[in-house]
């Protein structure tokens, strides 16, 4: 039977996985705060709610960087303890300022490929 000798990819691995996990963590802040740039041009405007109100977390699970972002407001006037950000989003108003519903969707479609970029960049630059 014909083996491959594979411990130097064992040994690499396990060199580099605290470095993938450390040197990855900084593609979800910067894929955030590049989904929030270009998102905020198709955020409804009108009173301001939902400009200032981007909020993204970034957590680890088992061995998955997870990035939640997205935009919530619940407390003001025009809520009624709804999500306002939701109702925005989902529902297709009439926005005579600036902005469209499904804005997040919008904002993801444009900068998608520059996100992959981030990560892709990250990566190599995390296991050299």
């Amino acid at each position: 039977m014909f083996r491959v000798d594979d411990t130097r990819f064992i040994r690499w691995t396990r060199e580099a996985g605290p470095r993938l996990k450390k040197g990855l963590f900084n593609a979800p802040i910067d894929a955030g705060l590049l989904i929030k740039e270009t998102t905020t041009p198709y955020v409804p405007l009108d009173r301001g709610y939902l400009e200032d109100a981007y909020e993204q977390r970034i957590y680890t699970l088992l061995d998955q960087v997870i990035l939640d972002f997205g935009y919530h407001v619940k407390n003001n006037p025009y809520s009624r303890g709804f999500d306002y950000s939701w109702i925005q989003h989902e529902k297709p108003l009439k926005h005579p300022k600036r902005g469209t519903w499904k804005y997040l969707d919008k904002g993801i479609i444009h900068s998608q490929n520059t996100v992959f970029d981030i990560i892709e960049t990250e990566f190599y630059q995390a296991i050299q």
